[in-house]
């Protein structure tokens, strides 16, 4: 709900979202933007999440992410993830 809150007030670029948070999860937290939102693509929702499987994967684009990562985080992971959102945001075609 604080995401949700925040984005409306900030109109941030970039969100990582944890997955599952208390009260609202972060796919919920991820619908409620996008319903919310004129630009689909913005801002850019990166998932993070502990189930690291392709149906996890698959429910958090379905639900809005644009793109998915999981725990334990790598910084190279989270790099990869921050020049696809730069990218993405720009305009340039990219592959999640």
């Amino acid at each position: 709900e604080e995401a949700v809150s925040l984005h409306a007030s900030l109109d941030p670029d970039l969100i990582v979202m944890d997955a599952q948070m208390p009260r609202l999860d972060g796919l919920g937290a991820t619908r409620r933007i996008r319903r919310n939102s004129a630009d689909q693509q913005s801002p850019w929702i990166v998932a993070l999440t502990a189930g690291a499987t392709v149906a996890d994967r698959a429910e958090a684009l379905e639900a809005g992410m644009n793109d998915f990562l999981t725990k334990p985080l790598q910084l190279t992971q989270l790099s990869k993830a921050l020049d696809r959102a730069s990218r993405a945001l720009r305009g340039t075609r990219v592959k999640c």
